[in-house]
């Protein structure tokens, strides 16, 4: 779980939280990471944003959120999510994501 800061600009800070590893309704292993948006009442229950690991079943994607500051100039800061199991064309290589 991460507070990579004011993500959407709308002057509340969100929340990024990673269920690496997770079960999906697609695969065993594939993991998670989830963004809830700031309010003045609060967390939601329910995420704004989700995303899922990689199609190989296996990535543990959200073993790792972080914030990483506003990385492309557009004026909202950027999440980046970890899946250290992710397979690519050399074999189990990892990957971070934003």
């Amino acid at each position: 779980m991460a507070g990579p800061g004011d993500v959407d600009a709308d002057g509340c800070d969100e929340v990024v939280a990673g269920a690496p590893c997770t079960p999906t309704a697609h695969y065993l292993g594939e993991g998670y990471a989830a963004l809830y948006s700031g309010s003045a009442g609060g967390i939601p229950a329910l995420p704004s944003w989700w995303g899922r690991g990689a199609p190989d079943g296996r990535s543990c994607h959200g073993t790792s959120v972080a914030g990483a500051g506003d990385v492309d100039g557009d004026g909202k800061v950027e999440v980046l999510v970890g899946a250290p199991e992710w397979s690519g064309p050399l074999g189990t290589e990892g990957r971070a994501a934003r």
